[in-house]
């Protein structure tokens, strides 16, 4: 080694040591905050079942819609008074003849077939009102405490077998995880009162998606309650239980949120 270069040396060397320090001090510093500093969220990925208790409005034969006593959408108790019905026969067969006929005079005035629509009023005219009171029939309560849905109709005309409305329990319901994912060490981070989303699929590849929170867990169930549902997608959960009478759940594919994985763990996976 030339001698300048020495000279150099012994004359920075206590310099450069420190910054070597210095380089290694950083470098160890770097490592640790790459162990703290969040670089994506972590879930752990559940499959479960949604439950809800549901009180379905159907008739055996067909019934007519009086009065609607609670008002759709709206939180009911056990016990109270929904909508008022009648099963009277004559009564349901004039208003069967006034549809048919109200549709006929639409068609008849678009077409401008003055003649026919006047003869059709006539025929209208000349039906039994058999008026039902608002005060008779049989009124319909809640079993259970819930929301009061109402479906839309064009008709009061409530056939059979197929429900009008009903009374769905979502506030008490819950998606329940019965089979947890192999790896223990993912099972572990589950906590009481973690948040995550929720698919509850209703038709193939229909879903909703909703913000659910871990309530209990233990080592063979896990339950998780609904923190939010648009009036819009209650809509679709109880329409869909109303046209599916033979389906009481509904199959569910959730994420919840653990935790985070550091910028350190996504290096050295």
């Amino acid at each position: 080694m030339k001698r300048w270069v020495k000279k150099i040396l012994a004359k920075y060397v206590n310099y450069v040591e420190i910054v070597g320090y210095g380089f290694v001090l950083l470098f160890i510093a770097g490592l640790i905050a790459l162990s703290f500093i969040k670089a994506e969220d972590e879930f752990v990925a559940l499959e479960g079942v949604f439950q809800i208790k549901f009180q379905m409005l159907t008739f055996n034969r067909s019934h007519y819609l009086v009065e609607q006593i609670a008002d759709t959408n709206q939180k009911v108790i056990a016990g109270q008074p929904l909508i008022r019905v009648t099963d009277d026969e004559d009564f349901i067969a004039n208003q069967r003849i006034k549809i048919h006929l109200d549709e006929q005079m639409r068609i008849a005035e678009s077409a401008g077939k003055n003649q026919l629509l006047q003869r059709l009023e006539s025929i209208r005219s000349e039906l039994t009102e058999n008026r039902i009171a608002s005060g008779k029939g049989e009124v319909i309560r809640s079993r259970l405490d819930g929301e009061f849905l109402l479906f839309e109709s064009d008709s009061r005309i409530i056939e059979a077998q197929i429900p009008c409305g009903g009374v769905f329990d979502f506030q008490g319901s819950m998606i329940r995880v019965t089979t947890f994912p192999p790896d223990k060490r993912l099972v572990r981070k589950l906590k009481i009162g973690q948040q995550g989303s929720a698919s509850i699929h209703l038709t193939s590849p229909h879903a909703v998606t909703v913000r659910v929170k871990l309530d209990a867990i233990d080592d063979s169930e896990a339950q998780f309650s609904l923190i939010e549902l648009s009036k819009s997608q209650k809509n679709e959960i109880a329409m869909f239980f109303a046209t599916h009478p033979e389906q009481t759940e509904l199959k569910t594919s959730l994420k919840i949120l653990v935790g985070y994985k550091s910028w350190m763990r996504l290096i050295w996976r």
